[in-house]
């Protein structure tokens, strides 16, 4: 499988392919009341959804580097200097540029300054709010939101990992399980008909339960992909894993073309470990630039562009649409220009820094 600075090609593209859905949705249609054009080009309902993809693709690559990672105190110096920088950066940028231009006060969780520092942490507004109950705190980005899941993903796994790695796979598949019926339980048929305050609190702080499934499929599907790699044969707890968790994801996903669209990304991954050659049209140069690059453009696109939609967007009357796409455009270029030129600076400063101190 191709490389590109040991990373794996296709999963860049995979990135594309999920970040351009999310540009869409939020461009089109979920600030309706905000766009000049209103729901005239509502065409991407499902856009959302290529978040659900990043957890996949998520799932896959924590799985990569935990193989290649020989303490927890690695993996987190690795996870701090691969999300820390970017945040910030885009944190200031979105502050500075909402104080600046957002006047109708459209985004005013991006104006306070709490906020800028509040997301720089990764976790969910209402902990802090416990915590200090003056204060009531949001997210500067509503984006952020998916990285608290994602960091929760990350504490479950490494910690299962680094308690013993020999019995990893076994110990995940057992947590996984219990994991998922447990709060499914708990979810349909408990706190529905018996309101538990608290304990609907808490999981509606500590969510990862619902995007489990998209997490553990990909950690699944590294497995296979690794296996196959080195020739070795696949556990069948690994098969029958997989196929119990993207058949629960399916027939618990609400919407019939909801339903399509996983089965879309499961497929895409199915292909990428059996099937490779078949997906070389997707390591396209642009389409590997933009999932390259898709973490700045996820953490920076949401405010910005719906911002300026707002203030100019009438000015392309007819073709509203044409302002998105060139802001797409302009997203994309601003975020690949960034990994290339300012990204990839950080990462050898920042673990020669975080290596010191770790060793």
């Amino acid at each position: 499988m191709a490389a590109l600075n040991n990373r794996i090609s296709l999963l860049d593209s995979f990135r594309a392919l999920a970040i351009i859905p999310v540009l869409l949705y939020h461009f089109f249609n979920r600030w309706p009341t905000y766009y000049p054009y209103t729901t005239q080009y509502n065409f991407f309902t499902y856009g959302y959804m290529g978040v659900y993809f990043f957890f996949v693709i998520s799932g896959f690559v924590i799985f990569y580097t935990l193989s290649h990672t020989e303490t927890i105190l690695l993996f987190w110096k690795n996870r701090l200097i691969r999300l820390l920088p970017s945040m910030l950066i885009s944190a200031v940028i979105i502050y500075a540029f909402m104080n600046l231009f957002d006047s109708h006060n459209l985004f005013p969780a991006a104006h306070e300054a709490k906020n800028f520092a509040f997301s720089l942490t990764f976790i969910h507004p209402a902990i802090l709010h416990t915590l200090f109950k003056q204060y009531n705190f949001d997210y500067l980005n509503g984006s952020y939101w998916s990285l608290w899941t994602e960091i929760q993903f990350y504490v479950l796994v490494s910690i299962i990992f680094y308690f013993n790695k020999t019995r990893f796979l076994s110990n995940l598949l057992i947590i996984s399980f219990a994991l998922i019926i447990a709060t499914h339980i708990l979810s349909v048929y408990i706190i529905p008909n018996n309101p538990i305050p608290y304990i609907k609190s808490f999981m509606q702080v500590f969510d990862l339960w619902k995007f489990y499934p998209y997490f553990i499929t990909g950690s699944l599907f590294f497995i296979i992909y690794n296996h196959n790699r080195s020739q070795k044969k696949i556990p069948l707890s690994v098969i029958l894993a997989l196929i119990a968790f993207i058949a629960y994801t399916i027939y618990f996903f609400d919407q019939n073309i909801g339903r399509i669209i996983l089965i879309i990304f499961f497929g895409l991954f199915g292909v990428f470990c059996y099937f490779p050659k078949y997906l070389k049209p997707l390591k396209n140069k642009y389409i590997l630039d933009i999932g390259v690059s898709s973490y700045f453009l996820y953490l920076i696109h949401e405010p910005i562009g719906v911002l300026l939609i707002n203030k100019f967007g009438k000015h392309f009357y007819p073709a509203e649409f044409m302002l998105p796409t060139i802001l797409i455009i302009i997203l994309c270029s601003i975020s690949i220009f960034y990994h290339k030129a300012v990204e990839w600076r950080f990462k050898p400063v920042l673990n020669r820094i975080l290596r010191k101190k770790i060793i």
